[in-house]
């Protein structure tokens, strides 16, 4: 049977269908919000008895309290977190592969170089962009100046 404004056959309905283009592996973020918010949650609220620091939340009898170390260290393990995301977030197609010039590719297969370079992947090329650096000495500085001032 021919379509009858081409004659031409229609094609097999396998060919039209494909997989959709959003269908992508899992991606990290998931986790790694899941890992901020639980750290971020433990500091707030039980950080004090875990570094034996006084309670940084208001207290009503004293409206005017002053800042207190247990929010700065709350502030600096956010900015911390922040700063090892946009490194992490260097490695745009999630291939976590590194193999150093001195390992032989049979070594490098194997489980513990996998992991090595699956830690050292994002550190690889930093220095290449003095963009992303002067931004991460740049947060750093500026972390550091608000907290010490």
């Amino acid at each position: 049977m021919f379509h009858p404004l081409t004659q031409q056959s229609p094609l097999p309905v396998d060919v039209w269908v494909t997989p959709p283009h959003w269908v992508t592996p899992p991606h990290p973020l998931p986790g790694h919000s899941i890992y901020q918010l639980t750290v971020m949650f433990l500091l707030v609220f039980y950080g004090d008895v875990m570094f034996s620091i006084p309670n940084g939340r208001m207290d009503p009898d004293y409206p005017t309290s002053i800042p207190s170390q247990h929010y700065t260290i709350v502030f600096n393990v956010f900015v911390l977190m922040q700063l090892f995301n946009e490194l992490n977030a260097r490695i745009i197609n999630d291939n976590l592969t590194y193999q150093p010039a001195c390992i032989s590719d049979k070594r490098a297969a194997s489980l513990p170089w996998k992991i090595v370079g699956a830690f050292c992947r994002p550190l690889v090329g930093v220095f290449t962009n003095m963009v992303f650096v002067s931004v991460l000495v740049g947060t750093t500085t500026a972390q550091d100046v608000l907290v010490e001032v």
